[in-house]
């Protein structure tokens, strides 16, 4: 096999490859924020009693459109390793977990920001 045929084969595999590792990060994404955000809004909800005020924190819309926008954005990653691939030519192997963990980290922010949104009004209503 020469090196042409090498390279096309590695050139053809790759994107597959890439999809593949990126649909098992994306079981590990949802478990993680699925996790973090019952964690979120439990606390919220326990906040509402004490404060005997429902304020609404667990009203399914902004949870329901949470998780779809998380999840397009979670589709960026593969979109920009493969686009990376394909205009430079250069492989991300090791910095997917990079890009990965760096989307993790911005929907974890936005949860805790929609948290903190949540705390900030119940706690108007403790006494």
């Amino acid at each position: 096999m020469g090196e042409t045929e090498l390279h096309k084969q590695w050139t053809e595999n790759y994107p597959k490859a890439a999809l593949q590792a990126w649909t098992r990060l994306w079981i590990v994404y949802n478990v993680v924020l699925l996790i973090y955000g019952l964690i979120a809004l439990g606390t919220l909800r326990l906040l509402e009693r004490q404060a005997r005020h429902d304020c609404g924190a667990l009203d399914q819309a902004p949870v329901l459109i949470f998780g779809i926008v998380a999840n397009v954005c979670f589709c960026l990653g593969p979109l920009v390793e493969c686009s990376i691939f394909i205009l430079l030519g250069h492989r991300m192997d090791r910095n997917r977990y990079v890009l990965f963990a760096a989307g993790l980290l911005f929907a974890m922010l936005l949860i805790y920001a929609l948290f903190m949104r949540g705390y900030v009004h119940i706690s108007g209503f403790m006494r």
